[in-house]
């Protein structure tokens, strides 16, 4: 583990950090992998690891010493840069409760982590008129994920959103927007041709497509 931040009153990232991550697949969309943890009751065996987790590498695991086995959850690639050899992931953290969330939020940096790639669930299909997507918090990285590999241009879905959207009272609405150049202005342009003044609309562009930071 390199470093860690709260994103959200509850959702942690975590960022990891190794040679062996310029080797893990760059698979996209809500690409997922099984995570093995520190214990937190003594000494972590990850030699338990498993190469593969099918059903063989499953029973593999299942006779290792209970006691020292690493636990392992499922979870989703928020961010892959494997040219710094670095996988952000996300933690829904509530308290105490699970193993996955409590250990984020203790969790610091140079503690040793194992991880199995298993793919991807999302495959998009080139018939698909319409894409739905439905999750809670624990689902937000996978939701991020499609949708960032789901069109060409950043930020486009939400301005196209944005243009469908009726504006009621547009006099009365307080409007904020963020994220790639042309969302912020061509979407605060929508806005003000909508009737919502210029100065109840608070907008940024954080980037611009096509152009380094």
């Amino acid at each position: 583990m390199r470093r860690s931040e709260r994103v959200t009153p509850h959702m942690v990232r975590v960022t990891f950090a190794g040679e062996d991550l310029e080797r893990l697949p760059v698979r996209g969309f809500d690409q997922w992998f099984r995570l093995f943890l520190p214990r937190e009751d003594g000494e972590t065996d990850f030699g338990a690891v498993p190469q593969r987790f099918g059903m063989a590498g499953y029973l593999q695991y299942l006779r290792t010493d209970a006691s020292t086995r690493p636990p392992f959850r499922n979870y989703t690639v928020r961010e892959l840069r494997p040219e710094v050899s670095e996988l952000d992931v996300d933690f829904v953290a509530h308290g105490d409760d699970g193993i996955a969330g409590p250990w984020a939020q203790r969790a610091h940096p140079g503690e040793r982590i194992a991880l199995i790639d298993q793919g991807r669930g999302f495959d998009p299909r080139d018939d698909a008129d319409a894409v739905l997507l439905v999750g809670d918090e624990s689902a937000l990285p996978a939701l991020a994920g499609i949708l960032r590999e789901g069109h060409a241009r950043p930020g486009s879905l939400a301005l196209e959103a944005l243009r469908a959207h009726d504006v009621e009272r547009p006099e009365r609405l307080h409007a904020y927007l963020a994220g790639e150049q042309s969302l912020a202005t061509y979407g605060r342009r929508h806005l003000v041709a909508a009737g919502v003044p210029k100065s109840r609309i608070v907008f940024t562009g954080y980037w611009r497509a096509g152009q380094a930071s």
